[in-house]
């Protein structure tokens, strides 16, 4: 007898501008990281088990990292009104918190596969609340950017509550992307920023309107083919979120050789303190020597994602 099995997929994501303005409902831009994905498994099994990075065994004794996945495949179940007899496997080439949109790839990929199991259709609509439900638990106040990105073929324009854009990008460069080796620490930075926000309202409202201002010029940018102005974009984005205080040591020297060397831009993408840079350049061999600089500087893993 065949055994009963269910598959879903979804991918990696590359925040270009307006990671943590856009929880403000200010504009923010991400793209696809398809060289990065996540595929979830499911199959038979007379109880709740899991087999993934963070734990072998049975889901509810999983750590505090796999909260957010537990209480989705409950939300799940209890709606679909099935019982949680099943084994979930989860592979995934997406760096753990680094800002590439792993928590909700991992949802994402998750959902769709009990989905699949059950035989049930999965419209986006349910889809993506059910991926904000595990998000909230992941990162407190998710945009839900991440819950479509991880899942979209397009670029995406977004603003929280209101528009979610997909748009082509006329540009045809290259960003070079480089893990500094340290976890991303996106729940605390935003708590930090909420609270610098709450101290000094003036100047960080200042900032977020302007981060908000550089994801319409970044989005023109791109639709415009204007990569000198592209790059000038990105770096004054990566200025205010250093100003913000969610950048980190390793992040901002990472940016800084990469514009020595001659990127036309560079900024860390993600939530911050840790996680992940990706700098701006015209040409695959250019991408490529670039790598090695990074690597040379203590990035431990690079990727070249073509716009």
């Amino acid at each position: 007898m065949k055994q009963k099995i269910g598959v879903g997929t979804a991918h990696g994501k590359i925040i270009l501008i307006g990671a943590h303005s856009v929880v403000y409902n200010q504009p923010a831009i991400a793209i696809p990281f398809k060289e990065v994905k996540v595929i979830t498994t499911i199959t038979e099994s007379d109880q709740l088990s899991v087999d993934c990075l963070y734990h072998q065994g049975a889901l509810e004794d999983g750590p505090a990292a796999l909260n957010n996945l537990k209480v989705v495949v409950n939300e799940v179940c209890r709606r679909l009104n099935q019982p949680t007899t099943f084994h979930i496997h989860i592979a995934s080439t997406i760096p753990q918190e680094r800002g590439m949109g792993s928590s909700a790839a991992v949802a994402n990929a998750t959902i769709a596969a009990i989905y699949d199991y059950f035989q049930v259709a999965l419209d986006d609509a349910t889809r993506f609340e059910l991926v904000q439900v595990s998000e909230t638990i992941a990162h407190g106040n998710p945009s839900g950017l991440d819950a479509k990105v991880t899942i979209s073929n397009q670029p995406i324009y977004f603003i929280k509550n209101e528009r979610l854009e997909p748009f082509d990008i006329n540009y045809r460069g290259y960003l070079v992307i480089a893990d500094t080796g340290q976890k991303g620490q996106t729940l605390k930075a935003v708590s930090a920023l909420r609270v610098k926000k709450n101290n000094d309202p003036h100047r960080v409202n200042q900032l977020i309107t302007n981060q908000g201002q550089l994801s319409n010029s970044v989005k023109e940018a791109l639709s415009n083919n204007d990569a000198i102005s592209l790059g000038y974009y990105l770096d004054q984005a990566h200025s205010n979120l250093v100003d913000m205080g969610v950048s980190s040591y390793s992040l901002n020297h990472l940016v800084s050789v990469a514009k020595q060397w001659g990127a036309l831009g560079s900024k860390l993408t993600g939530g911050g303190w840790g996680g992940c840079m990706f700098a701006l350049v015209d040409d695959i061999i250019k991408a490529q020597s670039l790598q090695e600089i990074l690597v040379a500087n203590k990035a431990t893993q690079t990727w070249v994602l073509a716009l």
